[in-house]
């Protein structure tokens, strides 16, 4: 090679390698984002878990009032009527 298309080549491929650096500068940032943006939804998620925990206990003891009541209804109704 020449020395005009060596020094073509190299600066062809440092071009190439600043290109590749923007990318991977750009894939950082973009990592970055979607990193805070997944935390920020697994705090989300936990916190909606011990919500819908806390429903299912109350639904729980909701239909337990129930079945209470439906056997000391007529029971109450018998002792006061």
């Amino acid at each position: 090679m020449t020395e005009d298309r060596l020094e073509e080549f190299l600066l062809r491929l440092e071009n190439r390698m600043d290109s590749m650096n923007l990318s991977l500068v750009s894939m950082d940032k973009t990592l970055a984002v979607n990193t805070k943006s997944l935390e920020f939804h697994i705090k989300r998620t936990e916190l909606l878990e011990k919500e819908v925990k806390l429903l299912e206990r109350n639904q729980n003891r909701v239909i337990g009032a129930f079945i209470v009541a439906q056997f000391a209804i007529p029971v109450l109704m018998k002792f006061l009527f």
